[in-house]
């Protein structure tokens, strides 16, 4: 019941968001509809839910299967307050209506997929975000000119290999109901051929090297508010899938390519470090410091044992929580270009809130980014040094950048006058950093209910 809620609650909310003469409260109704949606899954996460199996078309194999297990509503309750705090955060949005409604469909979209038990239902989830996550784009973005069509191009692409594989089980198999594919495993040599159809489309959401280039371009064209949503809307999914599916289903071919993904995955942690202190421009520091982030989920979730996909789950919320926060704090700044170019009333808890942000996205020892980054390096350490010793250097290279970054902001130039902000431009990321530090002091609220739901689908 939860599970249909979690889908439901937003796509109402997207709905009453487009009622005519709201302007003044549709970004509220859907700040409202993730903070409810928030509230569902953090009691779907302490009381356990059954899930919902209903056959539509049997002979087609059509179920509608969800459920709200830990993993689903640890991911789902994090989306849903980054996207209750970017609706909240939008001030001054032309057509304001419209982008309330396409946000809530981002919502519903990622719920949707990450309480989805069938391949068939989580694809259309997965492929249907593309719509929305355009649309703000080249609406409110920098896309215009068709520039969003061609960066999301490559995404297209590769979902119709996913959804070849996902035909083929249907057809071999009889259904694509998740769990009672995991109970019937394909024979370890016939499951490298699905996994290598299924498998680019997973990694290009989350952002592995080299393919992190498709997301890199696709978030420039989403900035400030908006683009706090991006992160969620793609990793959080990838993750999901990369643990139930490819895990789930296909272990022995992945076991098979794993030192392969990790190797990637410790290569683009180094690679995007070192790009983000090149950048100069303070939203693209944050966005390419969580990429280099999101390529040690990447090395968790392949190293692939219970305690590293574990960590890298809570990594994946720790980044997107803190990167979050960051960007709403350096897009509130803006052509301000500094600090000192603000009113001294505001400064000071912008300046709080940045630093805050920043630190916490560096890893701060306390930090949820800090419990991730350490369960999944001490775990890597033992199957592939390497890696992990090159993903360790990472880190110290995002702290020069984030560095680097605060000094622009704080230190930097101002033009004229210190002007006005509204408070709310940057207030709203004070419930991010809040639980990004909650979860680095008790990382059990996550890692505890993801423990039993997770051995079985670890590597061995």
């Amino acid at each position: 019941m939860i599970a249909s809620l979690l889908v439901a609650i937003p796509l109402a909310a997207a709905f009453l968001a487009l009622v005519p003469r709201t302007e003044r409260l549709a970004r509220w109704v859907v700040a409202g509809a993730g903070g409810l949606c928030a509230i569902l899954a953090a009691y779907a996460a302490f009381v356990p839910q059954e899930p919902t199996r209903i056959a539509l078309v049997p002979t087609l194999a059509l179920t509608y299967a969800v459920s709200a297990d830990p993993l689903a509503v640890v991911l789902v309750g994090v989306a849903a307050l980054v996207v209750a705090v970017a609706a909240a955060a939008s001030t001054r949005v032309p057509d304001v209506r419209l982008y309330a409604a396409l946000l809530a469909l981002v919502l519903a979209c990622i719920d949707g997929a990450l309480v989805a038990r069938d391949l068939l239902l989580f694809l259309f989830w997965w492929e249907l975000v593309l719509v929305p996550i355009a649309l703000l784009a080249e609406r409110w973005g920098t896309g215009r000119g068709g520039g969003t069509t061609r960066d999301l191009a490559p995404f297209v692409v590769l979902d119709s290999l996913l959804f070849t594989a996902i035909a083929s089980l249907a057809a071999i198999r009889g259904t694509t109901d998740i769990d009672t594919l995991a109970a019937l495993p394909l024979a370890p040599a016939a499951q490298t051929l699905p996994l290598a159809l299924m498998l680019p489309a997973l990694v290009a959401r989350l952002g592995l090297f080299p393919l992190q280039v498709w997301t890199d371009a696709l978030g420039a064209r989403i900035r400030g508010a908006l683009g706090i949503v991006l992160l969620p809307a793609f990793s959080f999914a990838a993750v999901a899938a990369i643990i139930r599916i490819a895990g789930g289903l296909f272990p022995s071919a992945l076991a098979a390519a794993a030192p392969v993904l990790v190797a990637l995955a410790s290569v683009g942690c180094l690679s995007a470090a070192l790009v983000a202190v090149a950048r100069e421009d303070g939203q693209g520091i944050v966005r390419t410091i969580a990429t280099s982030r999101l390529e040690l989920v990447a090395l968790g979730l392949f190293t692939a044992t219970a305690a590293s996909i574990a960590g890298a789950v809570l990594l994946v919320i720790a980044v997107a929580l803190s990167a979050a926060a960051a960007e709403l704090a350096v897009a509130a700044v803006g052509s301000r270009v500094s600090l000192r170019s603000i009113g001294p009333p505001v400064r000071s808890g912008l300046a709080g809130v940045l630093t805050a942000a920043v630190a916490l996205l560096m890893a701060l020892p306390g930090s949820a980014d800090f419990a991730g980054t350490l369960t999944v390096l001490v775990v890597a350490y033992e199957r592939y040094p390497i890696a992990a010793v090159l993903a360790t250097l990472s880190l110290l290279v995002t702290a020069v950048a984030g560095l680097t970054l605060l000094r622009h902001v704080v230190h930097g130039p101002h033009i004229g006058e210190p002007t006005r902000l509204p408070v709310l431009r940057y207030a709203a990321a004070a419930p991010l950093v809040a639980l990004a530090l909650v979860l680095g002091i008790a990382p059990a609220l996550v890692t505890e209910r993801l423990a039993l739901d997770l051995i079985g689908v670890a590597l061995r």
